[in-house]
Formats: structure tokens, sequence, C-alpha cells
């Protein structure tokens, strides 16, 4: 288990940092960005606690993988959000906890959606690029809430779960997207 915990000075990460057990944030400043940091999340029930910004972060630990984010816990991806395997849920339902996506955005045909939230909120440019299939593959809730600059759809993205466009521009037709909603009683909102 890690405990980021610091009463001063910056913990600056670098590299690759791979865990299979717990991450919890309670105090400190980090610095995720200045070395191309990438923190990779890959076991069984691993909750991640507390709301912090890393760099790259990559959800990769196989069809098993529960993610629990505590309710209002927000962890901040500045760099790629990579969603390869597993479910990002959340400890109490309904819960204001999610991931906010500030940068580039993947998605495998074998990631398993889950009960959380991720908010597209990056002010650049931005690109979605899903590798789902139309039977294969889903998402946790998404939220589309960008102040600033595209998202760009592309590939194959899939979900069984709510889609809403709160606001920013999309643009879908660049590089030849497809959004399958693969589910019943999945909401879709705003126009967009």
């Amino acid at each position: 288990d890690v405990n980021i915990n610091k009463a001063s000075g910056t913990l600056t990460l670098s590299g690759t940092i791979r865990t299979t057990n717990d991450w919890t944030y309670t105090a400190g400043t980090i610095d995720a960005t200045t070395n191309d940091s990438t923190v990779v999340f890959g076991a069984t029930d691993l909750a991640i606690t507390g709301s912090h910004t890393l760099d790259n972060v990559q959800f990769n630990g196989g069809n098993t993988i529960n993610y629990t984010f505590a309710n209002s816990n927000t962890l901040t991806v500045a760099g790629t959000l990579t969603l390869t395997d597993g479910l990002i849920d959340q400890t109490t339902i309904p819960s204001t906890g999610s991931i906010a996506a500030q940068g580039a955005i993947t998605q495998a045909s074998t990631f398993d959606g889950g009960t959380g939230r991720i908010e597209i909120t990056g002010t650049a440019a931005q690109t979605f690029t899903g590798s789902a299939t139309t039977t294969a593959g889903t998402l946790p809730d998404i939220e589309i809430d960008k102040s600033g600059g595209t998202l760009t759809l592309s590939g194959t993205i899939r979900t069984t779960n709510d889609w809403t466009w709160t606001a920013g521009t999309v643009d879908a037709t660049t590089n030849d997207s497809t959004v399958v909603f693969g589910a019943t009683d999945l909401a879709i909102t705003g126009s967009h």
C-alpha cells in the first residue's frame, strides 16, 4: 500500500510506477508531470483514495479488477488515461467521486466499465481513441465538460453506461469515429 502524506516539500514522480495495492493521497505536493511519469494500477480490488493529480495513468489489471474511488475524491489525469482492463467503481452510489481526464484517453475492448465516472475536462485539445468492438468493451459513466479545446473522437468507443455532454466542442467526424451504446437503461444527455 502507498500513502502519500507529506507535511512539506514536493514528491516528484518519475518513470513507470506500478502497484497492485491501495494508493492513498492524504496530504502534500505532488509533481507528476515534470518527469513524464506513468502510474499503472494493476490488481484486484485496489482502492484509490484522495483528490490529487497524476500524469499518465493506466488501468490494467484483468477482468476481475475493481478500482474503487471514495466518495467526493477526484483523480485528475493530466496526461494520457489508458483503460486497458478492469472496472472503475465508487464506494457509495450515487457518488461524486470521479476521474478528471485532461489529456488523451484510450479504451481497449477488454475494459469492463463499472459504476464510476470519467469527466473529460481538459481545456486544450484531447483525443478519445477507442479500440472496442460492437459487442466488447465498455466504459463507466462519461461526462464531456470541456471549457476549451476540442475533443476528437477516433475509432470505436463502446459503453453500456450513461453518456453526458455538458459543454465543449466535439469533433466526431474527422477520424471516422463510431460510438456504440450497448445496453438498456443508459441515458444519453445533452445536445451534441
